[in-house]
């Protein structure tokens, strides 16, 4: 009887092990193996004069096995002695969730609590290894760079545009455990290392970035206004030296306060662009050869009827300007009138040719184009209030780049925001050359728009923006 009992055992062992052991065989190693993710570093954000704005710092996190604590109280009692918090906290938690194999107790830990934990040797402790994003220079440009979620991923700005870059690729590891759950690396079992971000340098200079938001939170607050943003640039290379959006108090008490925290106002958000506008309708004007600076316009003395409506100067009324006039004392009537004697067609090329009604290209997630209707769409109305920026939507980067085009010379620049990538060691992998989208205007219209622009600061509707020296 014994040894028929034993042949069939080894029956069975030799079906399970032998004739048919490939199903055995793939469960195996869940057994004894555990497969691990290896986080990949990502990469540095820096800005031009290579000043950190985003990086990775590694973390540690606490779990627990309640299956391996024998005594809860006194496991929770030097968890409070070392973490802090309440005892009892840390006895529920693990109570709570008594017959699992892993609780988290602190999602971030310092080094010198987990040197004391680990030396305590309380048994059931899980230490987590992982990495936390962080800014050195504060919330500074932060709807400009993003964040990264949960799974270290770019959501928003620079960290969203240039995710796969700054990411890299996991890497992963097989250890070996045993029966109690505890795991340990075996030069048998294979390993894929993580391969680390690349490094993106901005074109922001940090300085600029922290005057521009300080000033701009000013005159917000100054204004009551619901928020702002403002971009500074170089006009002779389409460089962003620094994009800057603010919100107002009144937003701040609201539920998506974050979410419009987070959201770029810069290349995000368009807006009517009043007078600022009335620089293409003067360009076009001069370009095409109907005016000259010189040349005279009736300003109905503050009152124009067309159309069944009614357009008014907003300060007082005037008779006679001249174009650069009208552009320093910002009268409506009278770019109003420029702006149906050059005709919607061609108002309509110079506004498409100076990048409005299409995104810049500039690279950062969310970037709207603004509204700018086919000229089939226009009345002499709409010409006429077109023409002094009203019935025309816009984003602030847009009127940066417009003006720009007038500062150097005529040409429309692509907006840069990203200078370099570079790899590990700080080579250069990638740069973002200067790029010229078209001649807007000749050399010779630039200057003039330049001089009658110097005259709005220097004693028309502009003097509050006059700097000495400049």
């Amino acid at each position: 009887v014994f040894s028929f009992l034993i042949v069939i055992v080894l029956f069975r062992l030799f079906t399970y092990q032998v004739w048919k052991r490939e199903p055995w065989k793939s469960l195996a190693p869940g057994q004894y193996q555990r497969r691990v993710k290896l986080i990949a570093r990502r990469g540095i954000i820096y800005d031009r004069d290579m000043n950190i704005l985003a990086m990775d710092l590694p973390i540690s996190s606490l779990a627990v096995d309640p299956t391996q604590i024998k005594n809860i109280h006194a496991t929770c009692s030097a968890l409070a002695r070392v973490l802090g918090g309440n005892e009892k906290t840390y006895e529920e938690l693990v109570e709570k969730k008594e017959k699992k194999s892993f609780v988290k107790i602190k999602q971030e830990i310092t080094e010198e609590q987990k040197r004391v934990l680990i030396k305590s040797k309380i048994p059931g402790l899980i230490f987590l290894d992982g990495r936390k994003r962080v800014h050195p220079c504060g919330t500074l440009a932060l709807p400009v760079l993003g964040i990264v979620n949960r799974q270290h991923r770019g959501v928003g700005g620079v960290e969203q545009a240039m995710d796969r870059i700054l990411r890299g690729e996991d890497g992963w590891a097989v250890l070996q455990k045993d029966g109690l759950n505890r795991k340990f690396s075996s030069v048998d079992y294979p390993v894929e290392k993580p391969i680390n971000g690349e490094h993106v340098v901005l074109t922001i200079d940090h300085v600029y970035q922290t005057i521009v938001e300080e000033e701009l939170r000013r005159g917000v607050i100054e204004h009551m206004a619901r928020g702002g943003s403002a971009v500074l640039m170089d006009p002779f290379t389409g460089e962003v030296l620094a994009m800057a959006s603010v919100l107002g108090n009144e937003v701040k008490d609201k539920k998506d306060y974050f979410e419009n925290l987070m959201q770029n106002q810069a290349v995000q958000i368009a807006f009517e662009p009043g007078s600022t506008f009335k620089i293409v309708t003067a360009s076009a004007a001069l370009q095409e050869g109907f005016f000259r600076p010189n040349s005279l316009v009736h300003c109905e003395n503050g009152a124009y009827h067309l159309a069944g409506y009614t357009i008014h100067d907003h300060n007082k009324g005037y008779a006679w300007l001249t174009l650069s006039q009208i552009v320093e004392y910002s009268s409506n009537i009278g770019m109003a009138k420029v702006g149906r004697k050059i005709g919607k067609k061609i108002l309509y090329k110079y506004a498409q040719d100076f990048g409005f009604g299409n995104r810049t290209g500039i690279g950062l997630p969310g970037e709207v184009s603004g509204i700018l209707r086919p000229v089939y769409q226009w009345s002499d109305f709409s010409t006429a209030t077109i023409s002094f920026g009203q019935g025309v939507s816009v984003t602030t980067l847009q009127i940066a780049c417009m003006v720009s085009a007038v500062a150097n010379g005529g040409e429309l620049l692509k907006p840069r925001i990203f200078r370099a990538v570079l790899d590990e060691k700080g080579r250069e992998l990638k740069t973002f050359p200067e790029e010229t989208i078209r001649r807007v205007i000749s050399q010779n219209i630039a200057d003039k728009m330049k001089t009658i622009l110097e005259k709005v600061v220097e004693y028309g509707s502009g003097t509050e923006a006059r700097v000495e020296g400049i």
